[in-house]
């Protein structure tokens, strides 16, 4: 089946609209509806978990929301090496997924046997020695700040604290260049927030034109990993942020459910409805450190207009 084409034609079937959906050139799919393969790149490992080829989670989710696919196995190109920090993340992504969703299997599970994250004790996330800085001509930066200084977002939400920029660097027993388990680079949490009732609340953001499906990814991956906080299987490398305006490990560490938000003013037309969000909250919401999945569409917010926030 060209399951790129019927991804499309279930999409125009329920909502009225062909959107040109196309599968990525790293994701291959094949098999039939009762028994689907999904086969990630090698490449696609080490690829930002931003674009379209990287996300994994996303396009399985919609062949089952959209198409009604039954069993999933998931597979991946070539023989990745466990010692890359990429590979490793792609395990922790992989495993975790697996676990979640039991119409999902793994191809080649025995790998799992030597991901850190997921049998590793003693893990450890750094945090920030200084207050967030952000890139002044990056338009989610500029989103990021509007929504962290304007009261729009904390309203919305009935937050009490928020802060942008949380790093997500995870270590063996300290934090060192030689001691990372996933890859370096930017990855944070866009913004984070408590609301006082016991929840942590992770933020995902996108700016206007990109629709990329890996917001999923991305927000899927900080919430596991701050599941693992709460659960106490990774500890924070210091009881004290450097950033002045932060929220604190202790604070995060005191909650004991996660809201998880995606935000943009336009979303992947496989984001469409409540379906992908819908499979997320009946596998993740009677977890031991719940979690619950949402949208949350942008209107407005030209110069000095408010921001106007909507459920997605």
């Amino acid at each position: 089946m060209d399951w790129g084409a019927e991804l499309r034609r279930a999409h125009a079937v329920k909502t009225g609209r062909d959107r040109g959906i196309r599968l990525p050139r790293d994701v291959v799919v094949s098999g039939t509806a009762d028994a689907v393969r999904v086969e990630v790149a090698t490449g696609a490992m080490a690829a930002n978990m931003q674009t379209d080829g990287a996300a994994f989670e996303a396009w399985v989710l919609a062949l089952r929301a959209w198409c009604g696919v039954g069993a999933v196995t998931l597979d991946w190109s070539g023989e990745p090496d466990p010692a890359d920090a990429h590979v490793q993340r792609f395990l922790y992504r992989a495993g975790r997924f697996a676990r979640l969703f039991p119409w999902v299997r793994l191809a080649r599970p025995a790998v799992l046997e030597r991901a850190t994250a997921l049998t590793e004790p003693n893990l450890v996330l750094n945090t920030r020695r200084t207050g967030a800085k952000a890139d002044a001509a990056n338009p989610e930066a500029a989103l990021e700040r509007r929504l962290l200084h304007g009261l729009e977002l904390e309203g919305f939400c009935g937050l009490t604290r928020l802060c942008a920029q949380v790093p997500v660097g995870l270590f063996q027993c300290e934090v060192g260049a030689g001691r990372r388990v996933f890859p370096g680079g930017a990855g944070a949490i866009d913004l984070l927030g408590t609301d006082g009732h016991g929840s942590l609340w992770l933020f995902e953001l996108k700016a206007g034109g990109n629709t990329k499906l890996g917001i999923l990814s991305e927000l899927l991956l900080y919430t596991w990993m701050m599941q693992d906080v709460l659960r106490r299987r990774f500890r924070f490398a210091n009881d004290q942020s450097g950033d002045p305006d932060g929220i604190q490990p202790g604070e995060i560490t005191a909650c004991r459910r996660i809201e998880a938000r995606f935000i943009a003013p336009t979303f992947h037309p496989l984001l469409d409805g409540s379906g992908i969000v819908d499979l997320l909250n009946e596998a993740m919401t009677a977890d031991d450190v719940p979690v619950r999945f949402a949208k949350i569409c942008i209107d407005g917010g030209a110069g000095d207009e408010a921001l106007c926030l909507l459920p997605g």
